[in-house]
């Protein structure tokens, strides 16, 4: 047995895997094992393929062994912490998500899994700014725009969710998470049409999508519309006749019709299959991509996404993120000279009559001398210019450029007064939210304008930094 049949193993496990032979995979990959015990890639399919089948414990076991072989290679971290995140290890899971974004800066896909493990443990702050992160470098990372919704919603700040799945949409009109977020976000706030009118269009666009079906059914039933929430559940149950949200849709609905041994019959039936299941919500309160749909079959990462310009943060229309684009632009100008035209004054037009052409005008008999400067670098033979070369030149220049050389001068002025005025206007209204209620003010804290002050003021203390 040679290398080249280590490498011959592990591509045809690599195809049973995609193609959802789990077990026949595991045999390639313990053969090419038996070969080269210390081959990573073998190490993480086979962790991938004993987590398909439901072993926890083998999946975490093959992560590890493969991890501890390669320390540096980002996705055997980012597998292993999918893997701790299936088994309920969210506490082991972080570091391993972080170590996968050290090694490899710029993988977004591990950014939204560590945010995610986060929201779960309810560390909203850490989950907010990590889909912050995320946006930072995608502003049209729709899975982060939904997850942020997510994290909002938990909260019970509905509205703001709703603005986030909107705009996730708005990139992606066929993100189904989204989608479904903001059907059950309108449906908190009291607003069933528009809840129903998202979940009917995703039903149009995918009518073999069974959980965007359950969710139509379990509102058509609680917005009484029986008749159509039990044809939604049959449909489901002809494709997936142990669908446990859809039978109990319609035992519900059989019981309500009057049907109660039918009801009856249904949900001893559900409660055989899992007594757990027998009185649980109808779905889900959000949805998230799930853990087990993340895993990276091959030891190279994806490209690393680069950080987005600051520019793209200007197109929010949060007061804070318009005050954080003012401050910006005002450090730009300053940095680059762009200001200087601002404090023109009188004594410019004696230096600038060549470059400004109407300014000039104001000079009665040097009018031509106004169309002279332009060609000034050719005609040393003509008359006239050799007349006007004085105007341009060191003898008038040395009474009135002192005030020119003032004028640059007080031109970064404005832009320092008015970044000043900013930061002390932050450092203001911070100091108010200190005197908020503590409900209001943790709310706040935990809030995308706290988050956006706070980088404001750091911002203009560290103009350099």
């Amino acid at each position: 047995m040679s290398a080249q049949d280590v490498q011959d193993l592990t591509k045809r496990a690599r195809m049973f895997l995609r193609d959802g032979k789990f077990t026949d995979a595991v045999d390639n990959l313990r053969a090419a094992l038996e070969i080269d015990a210390e081959y990573t890639a073998a190490h993480n399919l086979l962790g991938i393929a004993q987590s398909r089948l439901g072993n926890g414990k083998k999946a975490l076991a093959a992560f590890r062994k493969g991890k501890n072989l390669d320390k540096e290679n980002p996705v055997l971290h980012f597998n292993l912490a999918i893997a701790l995140e299936i088994m309920e290890q969210p506490d082991k899971a972080v570091p391993r998500y972080r170590a996968a974004f050290r090694l490899h800066p710029g993988w977004l896909e591990a950014m939204n899994a560590l945010g995610l493990v986060l929201f779960k443990q309810e560390d909203y702050a850490a989950a907010n700014r990590t889909f912050s992160k995320v946006l930072k470098f995608d502003p049209a990372n729709t899975e982060a725009l939904n997850n942020k919704g997510v994290v909002l919603a938990d909260q019970g700040r509905h509205k703001d969710a709703i603005k986030k799945y909107r705009a996730a949409l708005e990139i992606d009109s066929k993100y189904v998470n989204a989608a479904l977020n903001l059907s059950r976000a309108l449906e908190d706030l009291g607003n069933f049409a528009e809840s129903l009118e998202e979940l009917e269009r995703l039903a149009d666009l995918f009518p073999t999508n069974w959980e965007v079906r359950t969710r139509l059914a379990a509102l058509y039933q609680k917005l009484e519309r029986h008749d159509e929430a039990l044809d939604q559940a049959r449909a489901i149950l002809e494709k997936d006749p142990d669908n446990i949200h859809a039978l109990r849709i319609e035992g519900a609905i059989q019981g309500i019709q009057g049907n109660d041994e039918e009801a009856k019959n249904i949900f001893e039936k559900i409660t055989t299959m899992n007594p757990t299941e027998a009185g649980t919500e109808n779905y889900d309160r959000f949805t998230t991509e799930p853990p087990e749909s993340r895993y990276w079959l091959d030891l190279v990462p994806p490209p690393a996404a680069t950080e987005a310009p600051p520019a793209a943060k200007a197109k929010s229309t949060h007061p804070g993120a318009i005050a954080l684009a003012k401050a910006r632009a005002a450090k730009a100008a300053a940095e680059g000279g762009a200001p200087v035209p601002e404090p023109i004054s009188e004594s410019v037009p004696t230096v600038e009559v060549p470059a400004p052409t109407p300014a000039p005008e104001p000079v009665s008999e040097p009018e031509p001398a106004a169309e002279a400067p332009v060609p000034a670098p050719e005609p040393v033979s003509e008359p006239e210019p050799a007349a006007e070369a004085p105007v341009l030149s060191a003898p008038e220049p040395v009474s009135e450029p002192e005030p020119v050389a003032e004028a640059p001068a007080p031109a970064p002025e404005p832009d320092t007064a008015e970044a000043g005025d900013l930061l002390g206007l932050m450092r203001y209204l911070m100091t108010l939210t200190e005197a908020l209620p503590d409900s209001d003010q943790d709310n706040f804290l935990h809030s995308d304008a706290h988050m956006e002050m706070k980088f404001i003021i750091d911002t203009l203390e560290n103009p350099n930094g």
